[in-house]
């Protein structure tokens, strides 16, 4: 009966609009041959983020993580009025985990097994 209850509540909260936990999950996987070489995870929500370099043939997975603010009004569909903050660039070693909180709505990330990616449009160094 406990378990039909607790399906009940997580509908009703559904219905209501209620997510327990709004986010953003990414994940990130390459091969070569068949055979997975790379992959990360990360996971944005409630302005906290958790970052996972879980294989890299390198060895290590390099993070970019920033926000974009582009102005309310475009002159044409030409206009680049958009600005760039780097929040955070960081390493990890393959199988470590980092964790930021307070990050600001609208955040974004890059990775790469091989160079530190650059904004706006997260391309290598």
């Amino acid at each position: 009966i406990m378990r039909i209850l607790v399906s009940l509540i997580s509908f009703l909260f559904t219905l209501a609009g209620c997510d327990p936990q709004p986010g953003i999950t990414t994940m990130t996987f390459s091969s070569v041959d068949g055979v997975k070489i790379n992959s990360t995870k990360s996971r944005i929500s409630n302005g906290d983020a958790r970052f996972e370099c879980l294989k890299s043939v390198t060895g290590s997975c390099h993070y970019l993580v920033y926000v974009e603010t582009c102005a309310a009004a475009k002159v044409s569909a030409a206009d680049t009025a958009c600005t760039t903050r780097v929040l955070e660039r960081f390493t990890l070693a393959a199988g470590k985990v980092k964790e930021l909180y307070d990050l600001p709505i609208g955040v974004r990330h890059c990775v790469d097994h091989e160079a530190q990616p650059k904004t706006p449009e997260c391309s290598k160094a």
